[in-house]
């Protein structure tokens, strides 16, 4: 039998080194018939054999349709955003049945891993390995390059970055001209840019940086395509940096046209936010409810000299009482820089409830910034406490920058947003964050709204 890779050798040397039938079939050890039947089909075919009862079979309807909504929806608006950031319990509950089934089939590991890459890569991509390892097939290494990728940000170090971009190639190899490899591929890219970075090598960081660019290019001509134009939005980003240029709102808008898309209307938002526009941004992030563009009305409320007002009524719509844990989390560096009493009000039930969708260690790392907030501990202990990777480290530097402004240290939550936005962590709100609120503290009045506090 063929393996994956085999095969998209074969491909690949056949349409990009011009090898005939006759020379790959010299070449790799088969007969030209072999090598024909490769290079008409698309794609291994599947071994097939007797359907068998599955020990996931009762949860087969539900995972589907889990991972059905994920592949047509925009990436990042998967169930990360769709159900556990917004507080489903019913997804962490399936979770955490899956978590506590066995399984021993290669078709179980492959499904079971999937799903729980969506939010736990680690356990998703072990069970994926494991799959592979006993039987190889293309979507086992398309699924394997995406917990890769999603695992190589949480860790953040050089080796996962470069086992991501390493798997993220082939599936890109395997589906030539698919937006969504190619985007995958770009953050792969990206991830090992910023590893790469932070380890020193600004030289091998600027080639991962070059190859993200080329493939976001490519994905130019999937016009309206909201996969396409979200990751090349993210590589523009990293690309204009501080600079506040990069404008993709008409892009995004006509994205938008005929749709309710909560990532094309955020990205929107951010975009307005960063060149400067606080009205266009609000009316963008008006258009769908308070819980998904929350954050973004408090940012563009920052450069309104009535925006304290404007601010905490957003806050109070999004996360007010009643509302998730989750969401009320969000809200308490907003509030420490708005109004301090509100925020300690907000912090003490915080601080004794859990959240029911987090694991013990998120929990933990979650009471710990709020815990700086509460004055409970200091900013160094947070700072200097142990961190699972740059996610942690990044959001630590996000909750102190904030907490700095509500002192009215402007100059010292710059630096506290700098430290934040250097890890260059493109799917996370904090990172997107701290890239715009430096930009717009390049103008000394900025924000507006806590101009009343001591700088």
């Amino acid at each position: 039998m063929v393996k994956v890779d085999e095969y998209a050798r074969i491909r690949q040397a056949h349409r990009i080194d011009k090898m005939g039938i006759r020379a790959l079939a010299r070449t790799f050890h088969h007969s030209r018939r072999k090598i024909r039947q490769i290079l008409d089909e698309p794609e291994p075919k599947p071994y097939q054999r007797r359907a068998m009862p599955s020990l996931l079979d009762s949860f087969t309807a539900i995972i589907e349709e889990i991972l059905r909504s994920d592949r047509e929806a925009p990436r990042k608006q998967r169930h990360t955003v769709a159900y556990y950031e917004q507080g489903n319990p019913e997804y962490r509950r399936l979770i955490a049945e899956l978590e506590g089934l066995t399984v021993s089939s290669a078709e179980d590991k492959l499904f079971k891993g999937n799903a729980l890459a969506l939010h736990y890569p680690a356990d998703g991509l072990r069970l994926i390995d494991q799959a592979l390892a006993v039987r190889p097939s293309t979507l086992g290494h398309l699924l394997r390059a995406d917990a890769r990728s999603e695992l190589s940000q949480v860790v953040g170090d050089v080796a996962s970055a470069e086992d991501a971009v390493s798997s993220t190639e082939l599936a890109k190899q395997l589906l030539p001209d698919n937006p969504a490899r190619l985007g995958k591929n770009c953050t792969a890219h990206l991830t090992a840019m910023a590893a790469y970075e932070r380890a020193g090598n600004s030289t091998k960081g600027a080639e991962h940086l070059t190859t993200a660019a080329a493939d976001a290019a490519k994905m130019a001509r999937f016009e309206r395509n909201p996969t396409a134009i979200l990751y090349r939005y993210d590589v523009a980003a990293i690309i204009d940096g501080l600079e506040g240029k990069l404008d993709r709102t008409s892009e995004l808008r006509a994205a938008r046209s005929g749709r309710h898309d909560l990532l094309l209307t955020i990205y929107e938002a951010d975009n307005w936010l960063a060149l400067g526009n606080d009205q266009e941004a609000e009316k963008v992030a008006s258009e769908l409810p308070s819980s998904g563009t929350g954050s973004l009305r408090v940012l563009a409320a920052l450069g309104r000299i009535d925006g304290r007002t404007v601010a905490l009524n957003a806050i109070d719509r999004y996360a007010g009482p009643d509302s998730k844990w989750k969401a009320r989390y969000t809200a308490a560096p907003f509030l420490f820089a708005l109004d301090r009493a509100r925020c300690s009000t907000l912090l003490k039930p915080l601080l004794q409830e859990n959240d029911p969708i987090a694991r013990p260690d998120e929990l933990a790392e979650s009471k710990r910034n709020l815990s700086m907030l509460a004055g409970t501990i200091s900013e160094s202990d947070l700072l200097s406490a142990p961190a699972r990777g740059p996610v942690e480290l990044c959001n630590r530097q996000y909750f102190v920058a904030w907490k700095r402004m509500g002192e009215g240290d402007r100059e010292g939550a710059i630096k506290a947003f700098e430290e934040c936005y250097r890890y260059k962590l493109v799917d996370h709100a904090a990172w997107v964050h701290a890239r715009i609120i430096l930009i717009r503290m390049k103008d000394p009045n900025w924000p507006q709204a806590l101009l009343t506090k001591k700088h």
